[in-house]
């Protein structure tokens, strides 16, 4: 698991059960509760907007496709990890998507992903970060378009989008009993669209702060 999380910035674990969330979380780190509600492990379901909690991606997006971004990035710092298990995947075989943000670190704009500060402003208090930071060898993206805007008038929107569009993707495709361990610090993640009606997807999902891999 560990070989998997270090070279590509996830790992799978298969035919495992709702019990295994927390060990898992509590053998890579600390697992912290959803600050807006105090829920450990919480449900995640496709929802359409009108029953989506205000300022969410489903208030947005409803139970379309959601673009990708850093999990709880209107933290000051946003968990090292995150667990995601598969109850029930549907049979709207919608995927989630992974993309590599260390990647930012070598196109062409990364200087301007470094030091041009964003504003998050969906929190109690709002705070500025850049999109991409570097300290002692380690890379850390933290994006989210829903809680974050640039502070002056920039195009790095839309230059994210290209490098969205155009970066390889890593798809889950879901089955029943599948764990995955992220890295989210690195990795930037998207909902993928369903071919069917799928409210009845269920994904559980444990926040996991502060490294202790060794």
């Amino acid at each position: 698991m560990f070989d998997q999380l270090s070279a590509q910035g996830f790992a799978i674990l298969r035919d495992r059960t709702r019990r295994d969330i927390l060990d898992v979380g509590t053998g890579i780190g600390n697992p912290i509760p959803e600050p807006r509600d105090g829920v450990l492990i919480k449900e995640l379901q496709p929802r359409d907007s009108d029953s989506a909690l205000r300022n969410t991606l489903s208030a947005r997006y409803g139970t379309g496709a959601f673009p990708f971004h850093t999990e709880a990035a209107y933290w000051l710092c946003p968990p090292n990890y995150w667990v995601l298990f598969c109850e029930n995947p549907s049979s709207g075989k919608r995927p989630t998507l992974l993309v590599d943000g260390s990647e930012l670190a070598l196109g062409a704009d990364s200087t301007l992903f470094k030091h041009v500060p964003w504003l998050v402003y969906r929190t109690y208090r709002p705070f500025y970060a850049s999109v991409l930071e570097t300290s002692s060898g380690e890379i850390r993206v933290r994006l989210d378009e829903q809680c974050m805007r640039p502070t002056y008038k920039t195009d790095l929107a839309e230059r994210f989008k290209v490098f969205s569009d155009a970066a390889k993707r890593s798809v889950i495709d879901w089955t029943g009993g599948d764990l995955v361990i992220i890295d989210n610090w690195r990795m930037l993640h998207g909902r993928g669209p369903a071919i069917a009606a799928d409210s009845d997807r269920l994904l559980l999902k444990l926040l996991v702060d502060q490294r202790r891999v060794q």
